[in-house]
């Protein structure tokens, strides 16, 4: 018989009540009404989110938004988790969308990849892994990388038909996004794994473990890969050597979220609500900023962090957005406050970064000054 340590139950009911609390957002009037924390991208002036259980598309220049929600003949009229009622089923999706040419592909977290027409809003093809869905899909030239339960599938990105013999199978779920580098596919698992896999063969070229769960994107600069874990941990892994640990950074919480870099700093927050600034070479403090930017409320952090200028954001899920000064981790400008949790990745075009919040509210806000472009924030959903 198998036995699971305390502090495995702990972190798997941890991740059951996060998740399933995106999830199960309520039966309203008989009609389940699922909500994932959504995700962003934006491509020709038009930006791209799956929302509250739709694909969108948001013409940033004349704020109309169009619905390239697929519909299928053979769906039927039940919702997708049974609370019944009559209308179709609505998507849930934890992955911002990714644009490549003429197409947005887009997942579900029950397992569905689309390929949409970014014009014409459709249906290309569709691909069903029946496994959860939680990271976007990967473009690795005429290829689509998609996680996918605990698997790692390669489809033709113009026919959506499988490119390997069979999925790769790795230990433990996949909740990250894969990255691709120099034809090698990287991902961490819930399982405490980092894979590097050959992207031509599907062939596993090197696995590292670790002594927590890792859900963030790893990311990827020369030849480090950079990746937190859910044992609050954070690691600088040298790729050409196997994953050898080059150095290792003990945080206050989880790290979710993917790291950024930036002129040999590492940035990236914490569950504790900390925002770190390391060295990218040694896995110190910053010098300048002496230790981690706490803020107002000690909330989740899961958002990527972005840059503009030389101002650092971060997006909270005590619903505000913090400016912080790069050099030193300072206030740069006041906190901005959203009406909701700020989980997805904001997308960052010029000084202009837009945010995506739970109430399905599109934030654009100037990264420099700190206010709010539009005077009102644009709602996806709207009846």
């Amino acid at each position: 018989m198998r036995i699971v340590s305390r502090r495995s139950l702990i972190l798997t009911l941890s991740l059951a009540i996060l998740i399933c609390g995106s999830l199960l957002t309520g039966c309203v009037s008989g009609r389940f009404e699922p909500s994932g924390w959504d995700g962003i991208t934006l491509s020709d002036d038009t930006l791209y989110a799956c929302s509250d259980g739709k694909f969108l598309a948001l013409n940033l220049s004349e704020k109309t938004i169009r619905d390239f929600t697929p519909v299928d003949e053979d769906s039927g009229s039940s919702s997708l988790f049974g609370c019944g009622g009559s209308s179709a089923p609505q998507l849930t999706s934890f992955a911002a969308p990714v644009v490549s040419g003429s197409l947005l592909y887009a997942s579900t977290y029950i397992g569905e990849v689309y390929a949409l027409d970014t014009k014409t809003g459709a249906k290309k093809w569709d691909y069903i892994t029946n496994h959860q869905i939680v990271g976007s899909p990967a473009i690795a030239g005429n290829a689509l990388i998609i996680a996918s339960g605990d698997k790692i599938y390669k489809l033709d990105a113009q026919k959506g038909v499988p490119l390997w013999d069979k999925p790769f199978d790795a230990s433990g779920k996949i909740w990250c996004t894969p990255v691709i580098s120099d034809s090698i596919i990287y991902f961490g698992t819930l399982g405490h794994k980092v894979y590097a896999v050959d992207l031509e063969t599907g062939e596993n070229k090197w696995e590292k473990g670790f002594s927590g769960a890792i859900a963030s994107t790893p990311l990827i600069v020369d030849d480090t890969l950079y990746i937190g874990t859910l044992n609050n941990q954070f690691y600088a892994l040298d790729i050409t050597e196997e994953g050898r640990t080059r150095w290792e950074f003990e945080t206050d919480n989880w790290v979710w979220t993917q790291a950024l870099f930036h002129e040999g700093t590492i940035f990236f927050g914490s569950f504790g609500g900390s925002v770190y600034a390391l060295d990218a070479s040694s896995g110190e403090m910053k010098t300048q900023w002496g230790n981690p930017y706490p803020t107002e409320s000690g909330d989740r952090i899961r958002a990527r962090p972005a840059i503009v200028g030389d101002v650092l954001l971060i997006g909270s899920q005590d619903d505000h957005v913090y400016g912080l000064n790069l050099e030193d981790g300072m206030q740069a400008w006041r906190p901005i406050a959203f009406d909701d949790d700020i989980m997805a990745d904001p997308y960052v075009s010029g000084t202009t970064v837009y945010f995506l919040d739970k109430d399905s509210k599109v934030h654009a806000v100037n990264g420099e000054k700190g206010v709010e472009i539009w005077p009102q924030p644009v709602e996806l959903n709207q009846d």
